[in-house]
């Protein structure tokens, strides 16, 4: 009887270590873990425990965020700052305040420098059973999500997040993080380029000009003057044309432009200057 009893538990964790396989996780300044349907059962239960590694600095308030399989945002909640090396441990069904869907994910993000660790555990209420499973970070911050969520679309309260100190701007509809901020200085496309790869915002390197498809994300075909979604954190947005990577396909020495005035593109001659908003993702 007792062996038949430590055989299932070894089948159940067999199965639980298999699940794992399937559980999607990355580190992009945060960790993001898509549970699946076998974690989700009547028998199943899944649990985390984020541990702040920083032996000397206590961590920000940390924030973990809940998506459902298609990637829109359901709620989230904040937890106290971790003291050095304390742990946080606890079922994501008591994290979450509501029901979760079979098929979900947690995004587990904070705006200081401190190292975390995330443990995602995978247990058998019947059999006590369980798997688990570590991931570490570096450097969290709340300032880049997965770009690959371009089918959102999120109200602006929602879709937009101030970060880098204020700096930047997160869209949760795309992942990517923008210059908040534009001043009246204007570049020709070569020197566009190159503000961008050297710039420093929210000391944080790595900008680049986006492409004509990037700042057409912005566009809200319902406002003009400048054509952004109504309640925008971005400041000093300069009505006229912005400079985008993209070379028009037929003319060389031209490229594309988006008019945060109209919301229209069009190109013109790389030698001429116009302004600049940088972006900062994964493309």
């Amino acid at each position: 009887m007792k062996r038949s009893r430590l055989r299932q538990s070894l089948v159940y964790l067999l199965i639980g270590l298999v699940v794992f396989a399937f559980i999607n996780v990355s580190w992009a300044d945060g960790v993001e873990v898509e549970v699946p349907y076998a974690v989700t059962t009547a028998q199943w239960w899944t649990g985390m425990a984020i541990k702040n590694l920083d032996a000397s600095s206590a961590t920000d308030t940390i924030r973990i965020e809940f998506f459902d399989k298609e990637g829109v945002f359901m709620g989230a909640v904040e937890i106290a700052p971790l003291e050095p090396l304390e742990i946080y441990s606890q079922t994501v069904s008591t994290i979450y305040p509501g029901s979760l869907p079979l098929n979900y994910s947690i995004r587990i993000s904070q705006p200081g420098n401190e190292e975390l660790a995330v443990t995602v555990f995978v247990g058998n209420s019947e059999t006590g059973g369980f798997a688990y499973q570590t991931y570490s970070s570096q450097t969290c911050s709340q300032a880049t999500v997965s770009a690959l969520s371009w089918h959102q679309i999120l109200p602006t309260a929602e879709r937009f997040e101030l970060v880098m100190s204020n700096e930047a701007v997160l869209d949760r509809e795309t992942g990517m993080v923008w210059e908040r901020d534009t001043d009246a200085t204007k570049y020709d496309w070569f020197m566009a380029q190159e503000h961008c790869y050297k710039a420093t915002i929210g000391g944080r390197g790595g900008w680049r000009l986006p492409t004509i498809e990037e700042l057409k994300t912005l566009d809200d075909p319902t406002q003009s003057n400048p054509a952004l979604p109504n309640g925008h954190p971005f400041t000093r947005v300069q009505l006229s044309s912005y400079w985008s990577s993209t070379t028009q396909a037929d003319f060389a020495d031209g490229a594309w432009l988006f008019s945060f005035a109209s919301g229209n593109a069009g190109y013109y001659y790389k030698s001429y200057s116009y302004y600049v908003r940088a972006v900062r993702s994964g493309q």
